[in-house]
């Protein structure tokens, strides 16, 4: 078949539904699929798939997603025969205000080609904040349009149970397959292991790490809590750091190591080089936000079979939950927390059962072969 998958970031830009969008066009190739990417306007974007062929074409042609561009879209379904189009729905992608009006013109125009419809939401709608007019501006738009975008779709993706409920009171044509990791797994041998681990902590340190854009102000203050009661530790932050180190006694800052942006197989193997990962997403006073599979970032540390320690609210999925193996923590209680990281590291059996639990999830849920064959199964490709 021929597919479109449509996104507002692709590689070489760092994006996690870029790469999402990455990965499934691979594995759409590999299952013989004829697989066209339509992204945003962007010379870097451009000139990169110029020089690269993986088997499928890249277009950069969506420029700023408005109504003119949104044309030069159609055009393209139009003459290329697409009998799919996937598109990758995330509100702030197409809109720098997060409301992408300009979606109502091409989601009303698709539907009069020949072409089947299908929108992964990886973001719905915001929740309302009614001591702000602007952000209350944001949800009602948001609801609107994420409710028409639903509603013109032929089928619906998406990654957790709440927002499949959002979602199917205006198209119950829905399924949930969970984020797979944006870091694919690498070989990494014995002697790799053993000398990131002597840069990271050179006395033998148990290492936590974390990778992703969290609140990393309260991991700092969560690990401060750890060092207390498991004094020989490290934390290593995997990628860029969003919290002021400069703050910290000096004996906490040597203790913390920051890696800066790594290539995705250098994030892997500091990963595997790690002996726990933390998430802390955060969660409101009313148990809003926490922990799910919408996160790449959290499926990285599945990938690497990890044991995992994360926070739980609202948005926190039923797979997660009952099949992961991960270990929950009170976002608002680092006390409390860091006994509960400390404990289940200390008690080898149980560890033992979560590093092996974090592996089958991994393989049985977040595999992007996995993903994609429960993707070929709900859109019924061959």
């Amino acid at each position: 078949m021929k597919l479109l998958l449509i996104t507002n970031n692709f590689p070489p830009i760092s994006c996690g539904v870029g790469d999402y969008t990455y990965h499934i066009a691979q594995e759409l190739v590999s299952q013989g699929h004829v697989i066209s990417v339509i992204c945003r306007s962007d010379q870097g974007i451009s000139e990169y798939w110029s020089n690269v062929n993986e088997g499928f074409s890249v277009n950069a042609i969506g420029g700023n997603w408005e109504i003119e561009d949104w044309k030069i879209v159609l055009s393209f379904i139009d003459n290329k025969s697409i009998d799919d189009v996937i598109f990758q729905y995330v509100p702030s992608a197409y809109n720098k205000y997060a409301t992408p009006w300009s979606l109502l013109y091409f989601f009303k125009k698709v539907k009069s080609l020949p072409v089947n419809l299908v929108t992964t939401f990886h973001e719905t709608y915001v929740r309302y904040n009614w001591s702000h007019p602007k952000y209350v501006y944001v949800a009602l738009s948001q609801r609107f349009i994420a409710r028409f975008v639903a509603s013109k779709s032929n089928k619906l993706i998406t990654s957790i149970d709440r927002y499949k409920n959002q979602l199917q009171k205006w198209n119950s044509n829905i399924t949930l397959i969970p984020i797979g990791s944006n870091i694919l797994p690498v070989t990494v041998n014995k002697e790799e292991i053993l000398k990131l681990r002597s840069n990271i902590g050179a006395n033998g340190e148990t290492i936590f790490c974390t990778f992703g854009n969290r609140n990393h102000q309260l991991l700092l203050e969560l690990f401060m809590q750890i060092l207390i009661i498991k004094p020989n530790s490290v934390l290593l932050i995997i990628g860029k750091v969003n919290a002021d180190l400069n703050g910290l006694p000096k004996n906490i800052r040597n203790k913390v190591c920051v890696t800066g942006f790594l290539e995705a197989s250098e994030v892997f193997k500091y990963l595997k080089s790690s002996d726990a990962f933390i998430m802390l997403d955060n969660v409101g006073e009313k148990g809003n936000g926490g922990t799910c599979n919408k996160s790449g970032s959290l499926a990285a540390g599945f990938a690497a079979s990890l044991p995992i320690f994360a926070t739980k609210g609202d948005m926190t999925n039923t797979l997660l939950i009952e099949k992961s193996g991960i270990k929950f923590v009170p976002f608002n209680n680092v006390n409390k927390a860091s006994e509960i990281i400390v404990r289940c590291l200390e008690n080898h059996e149980n560890l033992s059962k979560q590093v092996t639990q974090s592996e089958i999830f991994y393989s049985t849920f977040l595999s992007y072969e996995t993903i994609i064959s429960k993707y070929l199964k709900f859109l019924k490709y061959k």
